[in-house]
């Protein structure tokens, strides 16, 4: 280890103690500069109002490590230490005579023990985890300051966790005295205990093990304990979601203002308990003061009241029994899956519906709808003063004789009631297996169409005068269907329960998806227009070919002038969808071509003209010629039209040959003149301008003779 001792006089203040110093850069009396990454120190104020600097030289990679040494206050009044940034002090580093205030400026590790006292203070920009035992004086943890002592002992003093710093003990933590506040997150792994002084947390909280309060604590943000919570002495507020694992007991006023969930029982001994957001218990729920569930409350144990008044403005859940020795008052639904005994007050004030159900209700005190609507009950309630109750008990069976038929993919069904009930019918449809017990509606319960119960859908509500029903799956399969009487007493509350039903299945629905497509007009020649499809029924569907075939997928447009020549078989497919099968239709149709002649040939009358030929493709035979010359004759043989003969007459023929199916013609010209021009002569009777034309013709053909010209 190498030892440094570096004193440089920088400057002097007189009379004014400098608590931060810019990361102990500026304001220094004195400064030690760390030039490797482990070394040890000794430093001795001589003089009042004196600030030392310890800083990392620039040459140091990472951090600069203190690893023992001490540090002299040496009674000298109003001293303050700066620790900078990458600086860490080993636990090995001790302060000593504490006795005078000094100020502690850390903007790096301090990983040593420290007891503060009167005057002393500690600003934490940096990292604090050695054990610090607290017993006057001050700790500032500023922002991106991190506070997590290995042991922490408050006694007095005041500690301000300010807004973006973090407090994180990794131990548990305990409040003995002086004042703990601030906004900045808050966490102790481990037990939280508070037993004089204030404690006021304004940042997210979180407590893994016990959180036990003896003085008011006002929580600013959430609040996650991880044990239990007991609450002895002062009020307890807090501001956001509380989630308690363990138990929750209040010996003092409670509020929470956002949703509390409590994991195992719920306490509540002295003082007032109000939760403004929903309330989860997971375990029994004992109340002996007045408490104010706003939100909907689900109590998953059984539930004692027995003293004040207990408001269910948005109802409760009860797993288990609900006993009552005090007062409730409800809105909604109050339900019991277990007995309700009743020795108290239960009432209801407001609220368009309002239902009070258990297993039983055994009643020696009060339930009583005191206006509005009256209680709807599941049970008669034995006993004691009923006021303004209609029981909702289970009436005769009647909804008898259920039948449904599939007609295209839609189910019809009728059915016979009885006596139908004020709430109507619930009609429920079920795929592929017949209903259970768990496809059923529970009591009073509100449902709507599209609701699921089990593995059942609500498909229809009906009033009670129609017993009529038509639903489409809108899939293929086996369906079951059921009608559920509603006994909902005159209609208040929609409550549906399985007091009559009759059920009907399988019913297989198949498609209604139909279609046929055809074309008009095939065989089409190459040369022919696009060609649109004929189609009926359910549209949607692909159209498809062999390769060649220029069609349109969507709409079934055939180009035939981009087609290969041929037949093929068009289908029109729309898709397997939901249970249901594919559905095709298919059409037939045919592309015919002719090509142009081999030749346009001029030839002399009585000569056979050469052989004129015409392509074909697709073609199985020829029509009957129009235009040729007499003399000369087509045939078709092997995709191929031959024209052969010598013309007997002159002159210009234009022929059109068609092909069997119509659609295309072989198209030509086949010109025939005379052997001798004068053949082609006829002067008889001749127009001047005739005889002229003649003339030029003959002297052109005789060239060199003597020609006479008599009349």
């Amino acid at each position: 280890m190498k030892r440094l001792i570096f004193m440089a006089f920088v400057c002097l203040i007189f009379g004014i103690q400098v608590n931060v110093h810019a990361q102990c850069t500026t304001g220094c009396t004195n400064t030690i500069t760390l030039s490797s990454s482990s070394q040890t120190i000794s430093y001795t104020f001589s003089g009042p109002n004196q600030t030392l600097c310890i800083v990392k030289s620039g040459s140091v990679v990472g951090n600069a490590t203190i690893t023992s040494g001490t540090i002299n206050v040496a009674n000298q009044s109003n001293a303050t230490i700066c620790y900078g940034p990458n600086v860490v002090f080993a636990s090995g580093v001790a302060i000593n005579n504490l006795n005078n205030p000094f100020t502690l400026n850390n903007y790096g590790t301090m990983q040593n023990a420290l007891t503060l006292g009167n005057g002393q203070t500690i600003n934490n920009f940096g990292t604090v985890s050695g054990s610090i035992t607290m017993n006057s004086g001050s700790i500032n943890n500023q922002s991106g300051g991190a506070f997590s002592a290995s042991n922490f002992t408050m006694n007095g003093g005041t500690f301000v966790n300010n807004s973006g710093s973090s407090f994180n003990l990794p131990t548990s933590f305990t409040v003995n005295g002086g004042s703990f506040s601030g906004a900045g997150n808050f966490t102790v792994n481990g037990n939280f205990v508070t037993n004089s002084g204030t404690t006021s947390i304004g940042g997210p909280a979180t407590v893994t093990g016990n959180l036990t309060t003896n003085t008011a604590v006002p929580f600013g943000s959430t609040l996650n304990v991880g044990g239990s919570f007991v609450s002895n002495s002062g009020a307890i507020t807090i501001a956001g979601a509380a989630t308690i694992t363990g138990g929750l007991t209040t010996n003092t006023a409670f509020t929470a203002s956002s949703n509390l969930s409590v994991g195992l029982n719920l306490l509540t001994n002295s003082g007032s308990f109000s939760v403004a957001g929903t309330t989860g218990v997971g375990g029994i729920t004992t109340l002996n003061t007045a408490a104010t569930f706003t939100g909907a409350a689900t109590l998953g144990g059984n539930v004692v009241i027995n003293s004040g008044t207990t408001n269910f403005p948005a109802g409760a859940s009860i797993t288990g029994n609900l006993t009552n020795h005090a007062t409730i008052n409800f809105s909604g639904a109050l339900i019991a899956t277990g007995t309700i005994n009743n020795t108290g007050t239960i009432t209801s004030a407001s609220g368009s519906c309002k239902t009070l159900c258990g297993s039983s209700i055994i009643n020696s005190g009060t339930i009583s709808s005191t206006s509005g609507p009256r209680i709807n009950v599941c049970s008669t309630p034995v006993g004691g003063t009923q006021t303004n109750l209609t029981t909702n008990i289970t009436p005769t069976a009647n909804v008898t004789g259920l039948n449904a038929t599939n007609s295209g993919g839609t189910v019809s069904g009728s059915f016979t009631h009885a006596s139908p009930l004020p709430g109507g019918y619930l009609v429920l449809r079920k795929a592929g297996s017949n209903f259970v017990s768990a496809d059923f509606p529970l009591s009073n319960t509100t449902y709507t169409v599209g609701s699921v119960i089990g593995s059942a859908t609500v498909i229809a509500i009906l009033n009670n005068t129609t017993n009529t029903f038509s639903n489409t799956p809108g899939s293929c399969g086996d369906f079951f269907f059921s009608v559920v009487s509603a006994s909902n007493n005159a209609g208040t509350c929609g409550t549906y329960r399985t007091v009559s039903l009759a059920g009907v299945g399988p019913v297989n629905v198949t498609s209604s998806a139909a279609a046929t497509i055809s074309y008009s007009g095939s065989p089409w020649c190459t040369t022919a227009g696009a060609q649109a499809v004929i189609q009926t029924g359910t549209a949607g569907g692909t159209y498809s070919s062999t390769s060649g075939l220029s069609i349109n997928p969507t709409t079934g447009l055939i180009t035939p002038s981009t087609s290969t020549p041929g037949n093929y078989v068009v289908n029109y497919n729309i898709a397997a969808s939901g249970g249901c099968p594919a559905v095709d239709a298919n059409a037939t149709i045919s592309i015919i071509s002719v090509g142009a002649a081999s030749s346009s040939p001029t030839v002399n009358i009585n000569t056979a003209i050469p052989t004129v030929t015409h392509p074909t493709s697709n073609v199985t035979g020829i029509g009957t010629p129009t235009g040729l010359p007499a003399g000369v004759t087509a045939s078709w043989a092997s995709n191929i039209i031959t024209i052969i003969g010598t013309p007997t007459v002159t002159g210009t023929f234009y022929y059109s040959i068609p092909v069997t199916g119509g659609g295309c013609n072989a198209t030509g010209t086949i010109t025939v003149i005379g052997n001798n021009v004068l053949d082609n002569l006829n002067l008889t009777a001749a127009t001047p301008s005739a005889v002229a034309y003649g003339l030029r013709r003959l002297s052109s053909a005789y060239t060199g003779a003597a020609l006479q010209i008599r009349r």
